[in-house]
C-alpha cells in the first residue's frame, strides 16, 4: 500500500507544513479552504471527501496481491447522550474519541471521521497475523474507560464495529464502504460491542428490512400479533402481584419474531403508534376477562414508546380504551424508558401527571442506563422504577454491580417509589435483592413470557 497519499504521521506533517493559520493573505486563504474541504473541523481528522479520495487512489495503485480493511464504527447509544446532556457533550465525547483512536493506534493508514458518531479507518493486512482482527479489538478496548468531562460528569459508552475488505468484499471505494456499513448494522443487531466482518449474506440486510416493514403493515389487520405475560413476584412473600404484557409478532413465514427485531423498524416507520395502541387495548381487554372470572385483580403493566408519550392524545387514547374494556384505571400501569423521559423531561412530567390523574400507574423501565438524576425522579412522581436486567445480570460476581442496584433501591425507597428487578434468574441475585429491600422482581428464575393460555393456568389459578 502507497504510504505517501497519506499516513497517519507524514500527513500530519504535510498538513502542518502548508495549512497556516488564517490571516487574510491570499496564500493563507487557499489553505484555508483547503483545509475545510479536507478536514473536519470538530476532530481536526480527515473527513468523508478525503477518505473517499485516499481509498479510491489507494485502490488504483495497491498490489494485485495486497489487501486491506476499511473499518467503520459508531458510537452505541450516541443519541441518548446527546439528549441527555446536550449537543456540547456530544461534541466533546467526539473529540475525545478522536483522541483516543489518533493516541493508541499506531500503524493506520488513515483514520477519518465519516460525520456525527462514524468513524473509518484504513490499514494494510499482512501476509500473516490478522491485522484487522487486532485492530478492531483494539477500537473496542479504548472504550474500556468512561470519557470524564470537566464538570466530572463520567460516560461510558461502547462501539459498534463493521469491516469489510479489498479486493475480498469489492473493488470501488463506495462498495467496501457500503459493505462495512452492512457488517457494523449486524454487529449493533448481534448485540453492540463487537465487530463483524462482512459475510454475503448481509447483502440481503437492507432487502429483509424492507420486507419486515412492509409485513408490519399487515400485521395488525391479518392479527399476526400475540400478547405474552410475564409474572412479577412480591420479594416478601413471594406471591403473584402483577403481570407484563410482552408483544410476540407470529409472522406467517418467518414464525415468531421477538420485539427487539421489529419494534425499532416500527418506531423509525411511524408504525408502533398503531401497534401500541393495539397493545394497549388487548391487554385491558384480558386483564379485564380474567378479573371477570374471579381471578385475583393485579394491574398489567405495558411499553409506551416515545413517539406515542409525545402523541398529543395519548391520554384521550388511555382513557377511552379504558372505557371501552370497563378495567379500573388502577390495574393498568404504563412503563416509560428513562431515555424518553429524560428527553424533554418538562414535557414528559405534564403527560404522566395527566396519565396519573386518570388512576393510571406509571413505571420508569431500563432505570440506570439513561444519566436521570435524583431530581428528575421527584419532579416526575414515579409509582414504580424498574432496574435494567444488565445490572442485575452480574449481581453474584461483580461488587461494583451490588453497589449500584444497592443505590439506586435506597435512592427509589427513600422517595417512596416502588422498586421492580427484572432479569432475575438466579437464586442468588434474588438473595442480594431481598437483603437490600428491593420490592418485586420479575425473569426467568420464576416464568420466562407465557402465552394467555398458560399464564392462566400456571399462575392465576394457582393464586386464587
Amino acid at each position: 500500500m502507497k504510504k505517501e497519499l497519506y499516513s497517519k504521521n507524514n500527513g500530519e506533517e504535510e498538513r502542518n507544513k502548508n495549512i497556516q493559520p488564517f490571516n487574510g493573505e491570499p496564500s493563507s486563504v487557499h489553505n484555508y479552504i483547503k483545509k475545510l474541504a479536507n478536514y473536519d473541523a470538530l476532530t481536526d481528522l480527515p473527513n468523508r471527501t478525503f477518505f473517499m479520495k485516499y481509498l479510491s487512489r489507494t485502490m488504483q495503485q495497491i498490489k494485485r496481491d495486497e489487501v486491506f480493511g476499511v473499518i467503520l464504527f459508531d458510537l452505541d447509544g450516541f443519541r441518548y447522550i446527546n439528549d441527555a446532556l446536550g449537543h456540547s457533550h456530544g461534541d466533546q465525547l467526539i473529540r475525545e474519541v478522536a483522541y483516543r483512536l489518533k493516541s493508541h493506534l499506531e500503524g493506520i493508514d488513515m483514520i477519518a471521521r465519516m460525520g456525527g458518531d462514524e468513524f473509518i479507518l484504513l490499514i494494510q493486512e499482512k501476509k500473516s497475523g490478522n491485522v484487522i482482527e487486532c485492530l478492531a479489538e483494539k477500537i473496542l478496548r479504548i472504550f474500556d474507560d468512561p470519557f470524564v468531562f470537566e464538570e466530572g460528569i463520567g460516560i461510558y459508552t461502547t462501539a459498534s464495529i463493521g469491516i469489510s475488505r479489498y479486493p475480498l468484499d469489492g473493488k470501488e471505494a463506495e462498495t467496501l464502504i457500503k459493505k462495512a456499513d452492512l457488517a457494523m448494522y449486524q454487529a449493533k443487531k448481534l448485540g453492540k460491542n463487537n465487530y463483524c466482518f462482512f459475510e454475503s449474506t448481509g447483502e440481503n440486510f437492507i432487502k429483509n428490512k424492507l420486507d419486515l416493514i412492509n409485513d408490519l403493515a399487515k400485521a395488525i389487520h391479518n392479527e399476526e400479533f400475540e400478547l405474552y405475560y410475564q409474572p412479577k413476584i412480591d420479594v416478601k412473600t413471594m406471591s403473584l402481584v402483577g403481570m407484563e404484557a410482552l408483544i410476540r409478532w407470529n409472522h406467517p413465514k418467518l414464525g415468531t419474531i421477538h420485539p427487539n427485531q421489529f419494534i425499532p423498524l416500527a418506531e423509525k416507520t411511524g408504525q408502533i403508534v398503531k401497534i401500541d395502541q393495539w397493545v394497549l387495548k388487548n391487554a385491558c381487554m384480558q386483564n379485564k376477562q380474567w378479573q371477570k372470572e374471579n381471578y385475583t385483580p393485579m394491574a398489567i403493566s405495558i411499553n409506551i414508546s416515545a413517539i406515542n408519550l409525545n402523541h398529543a392524545q395519548l391520554v384521550e387514547k388511555v382513557e377511552g380504551v379504558l372505557e371501552e374494556t370497563g378495567l379500573a384505571p388502577g390495574y393498568l400501569e404504563l412503563e416509560i424508558t428513562e431515555s424518553t423521559i429524560i428527553h424533554n423531561i418538562d414535557y414528559a412530567s405534564r403527560m404522566i401527571r395527566e396519565l396519573q390523574k386518570l388512576g393510571v400507574k406509571i413505571s420508569m423501565d431500563d432505570f440506570g442506563t439513561g444519566y436521570a438524576s435524583i431530581s428528575n425522579i421527584k419532579k416526575i412522581h414515579l409509582d414504580t422504577v424498574k432496574i435494567d436486567k444488565d445490572f442485575i445480570m452480574d449481581l453474584h460476581k461483580d461488587t461494583a454491580n451490588k453497589a449500584i442496584v444497592a443505590t439506586m433501591i435506597s435512592m427509589a425507597n427513600t422517595l417512596g417509589v416502588n422498586v421492580i428487578a427484572e432479569g432475575v434468574e438466579e437464586k442468588s441475585q434474588l438473595e442480594f435483592l431481598k437483603k437490600v429491600n428491593c420490592d418485586q422482581v420479575q425473569g426467568y428464575l420464576f416464568s420466562k413470557p407465557l402465552s394467555g393460555k398458560l399464564f392462566k393456568e400456571r399462575w392465576l389459578v394457582k393464586q386464587s
